[in-house]
C-alpha cells in the first residue's frame, strides 16, 4: 500500500506531467524546489524554470503518461526522504494523426522530497535496457533547451499560439 504522501507527490507530477498549455505548466510546475535537480537520461539540469520550459518543449514531440509500481518510501545516504518508483511510461510521438505505434519504457525514478512531502527537490530516472547518455550531451541538452528556452521565452512564446495554446496571451506582464 502506498502512503497517502507518497500519493500526493506523485499525483502532482502527474498533474504536470499531463499539463498541455504553458498555463497548465505554470499551475502544476510549482511542486518542484526552485532549485530542483533533473538527472534523466538525456538530460541533467538545475532549475525549476529551465524544468518547465524543457518539459514544455518535449511535449511538442511526444505525448507521455506513466503508471507507478512499486512504491517505495526510502531515506538516501544524504538523508534526503525519497519516494521511489518504478514506472511505465507510455510514449505517444506527434502529431497523432501519422499513428505512429505507442512506446513502452519501463524506468526507475527516485523523486527527492521535503519532509513535509510538499516540494519536489530532486529527480533521479534511468531507463531500464537503455543505457545513459553521456554528461556533456546531458549538459549541453540542458543548455540548448533549458538556459536558452527560458532566457529567449519571451521571443518563441510569442509563437505558441500555433500549437493552438494562447497562454502567452494572458499571461500578465513581467
Amino acid at each position: 500500500m502506498v502512503s497517502p504522501s507518497a500519493q500526493t507527490v506523485l499525483n502532482r507530477l502527474k498533474s504536470f506531467v499531463h499539463a498541455r498549455t504553458m498555463q497548465d505548466h505554470w499551475k502544476t510546475y510549482m511542486v518542484f524546489h526552485e532549485n530542483v535537480r533533473w538527472d534523466a537520461p538525456p538530460i541533467l539540469l538545475n532549475g525549476r524554470e529551465k524544468l518547465r520550459v524543457v518539459a514544455y518543449f518535449a511535449k511538442r514531440i511526444a505525448k507521455l503518461d506513466f503508471t507507478e509500481h512499486d512504491v517505495r518510501l526510502e531515506r538516501s545516504k544524504e538523508g534526503v526522504q525519497q519516494v521511489s518508483t518504478d514506472l511505465t511510461f507510455i510514449i505517444t510521438l506527434l502529431p497523432e494523426l501519422l499513428r505512429l505505434p505507442k512506446i513502452k519504457v519501463n524506468a526507475t525514478v527516485k523523486l527527492g522530497v521535503t519532509d513535509d512531502f510538499q516540494t519536489v527537490t530532486s529527480i533521479y530516472g534511468r531507463l531500464h535496457r537503455f543505457p545513459c547518455l553521456p554528461d556533456v550531451i546531458r549538459r549541453f541538452n540542458a543548455l540548448c533547451l533549458g538556459t536558452l528556452g527560458v532566457v529567449t521565452e519571451k521571443y518563441w512564446g510569442k509563437t505558441v499560439w500555433l500549437y493552438g495554446d494562447d497562454s502567452y496571451q494572458h499571461k500578465p506582464r513581467d
